[in-house]
């Protein structure tokens, strides 16, 4: 047998504003990421060589596997990795994070 409960709204609506809250946590996140993604473009953009943007782009901005990026360029996967050695190598220093806080 099966008992039937009266619906408490107090408890629908705070889990509505839970849910709520939870959203306007994801489009902060989603605005971080965003803001990462046109970070780094701008970084790999500033390597020397279109082949070495290309590789860095595919592997951060597209989330290729390595092998993916070498099928695309037509180069082994050694060569792949050397040239994301050198890649990374011409990159210029991140930015100094600020100090995290610390609220005792």
């Amino acid at each position: 047998m099966q008992v039937q409960s009266t619906p408490d709204p107090f408890r629908a609506q705070g889990l509505l504003a839970e849910v709520a809250d939870e959203e306007n946590s994801l489009l902060l996140l989603e605005e971080t990421l965003q803001d990462a993604l046109a970070e780094t473009a701008f970084y790999i953009s500033l390597l020397p060589e279109e082949r070495l943007i290309c590789l860095l782009a595919y592997r951060y901005l597209d989330g290729c596997r390595w092998e993916e990026i070498s099928g695309r360029m037509s180069f082994s996967i050694s060569r792949v990795y050397r040239l994301h050695q050198q890649a990374v190598s011409l990159l210029p220093p991140p930015p100094e994070l600020p100090e995290a806080r610390e609220d005792v």
